[in-house]
């Protein structure tokens, strides 16, 4: 467990990720909670894509740092492709 607490503080943009990640995941359970007690009934569908879209950030997220730390480490300031993540906006 220490060497796990370790790695996740040593990797800052994996942090980042995971804490991208748990923002789209706490801001979805207000609506699908709503929706769920008005309907009485869990709809499954709606988590399992609100959890690939909280899945898709935080590969978006991950790729990002990543590119930003690439830019940061290169001595001749070269853009990373990284950067811009999945939606590469």
């Amino acid at each position: 467990m220490e060497k796990i607490i370790q790695f996740l503080f040593r990797d800052l943009k994996l942090i980042e990720a995971i804490k991208e990640f748990l923002r789209i995941i706490l801001l979805a359970i207000i609506p699908i909670t709503i929706e769920g007690l008005v309907n009485e009934e869990v709809n499954l569908q709606l988590i399992g894509i609100t959890g690939a879209i909280a899945g898709l950030k935080f590969i978006d997220k991950y790729l990002h740092e990543t590119g930003k730390n690439i830019e940061k480490k290169s001595r001749n300031k070269k853009t990373s492709s990284f950067t811009k993540g999945l939606t590469r906006f």
